[in-house]
């Protein structure tokens, strides 16, 4: 089974949060402004990462900051497009369904109804 994971990443400025879905080789990484744990949030896709976030939690390299690990646990994509992704994750913190929606240029991720 696939996983994810929430990072919160704090740099020179502010605080923001990734959320990193595995896919393949890499993780797919959405930006995130607030902790993702409401109904709807902002989001912008941003560069791949490394599977080895998965499990990260320090300094990062080139005076970008740090990041702990906010939340974490497995995921199953149930659909993913270039301006969707449909997915369930199952965390501590982030349980049940959500959607990423690509709207215009801004992306929308969604906690879906039970």
């Amino acid at each position: 089974m696939a996983r994810f994971v929430v990072q919160q990443h704090a740099n020179s400025t502010g605080t923001h949060y990734d959320l990193m879905l595995e896919s393949g080789e890499a993780l797919a990484t959405w930006q995130i402004p607030e902790p993702p744990d409401g109904p709807e949030h902002t989001a912008a896709r941003i560069g791949d990462h490394r599977s080895t976030y998965l499990t990260y939690e320090g300094e990062l390299s080139g005076g970008r900051g740090s990041v702990r690990i906010w939340d974490a646990g497995t995921l199953a994509i149930t659909e993913y497009t270039e301006d969707h992704v449909l997915f369930t994750l199952d965390g501590k913190q982030m349980n049940g369904r959500y959607a990423l929606l690509l709207e215009g240029n801004a992306w929308t991720l969604t906690r879906m109804p039970t």
